[in-house]
């Protein structure tokens, strides 16, 4: 079974150096969404989680849910603007 890396973009950036062994890619998505949900959970600042496959591959970007918080306003916003 291959080895996936879970890095986490912040601010700070933490790089996994360990990684698990998952059995496939679906697996591994779903592992990441549980630490962006713990992030996003706890206000951790981080932003994205990184699944990497030990190949070099990237897999997937999972955002942290608080992440996104803003940018929804941002377009609320700017709707709200446009329709006034």
């Amino acid at each position: 079974m291959p080895r996936y890396y879970f890095h986490v973009e912040g601010p700070p950036d933490v790089l996994d150096r360990f990684g698990l062994i998952r059995c496939d890619d679906a697996v591994a998505i779903a592992w990441a969404q549980n630490i962006a949900d713990a992030l996003q959970k706890r206000g951790a600042s981080a932003s994205v989680v990184v699944i990497a496959h030990e190949d070099g591959r990237e897999i997937a970007r999972i955002p942290a849910l608080h992440a996104l918080e803003p940018l929804n306003k941002v377009i609320a916003t700017q709707s709200a603007t446009v329709l006034t």
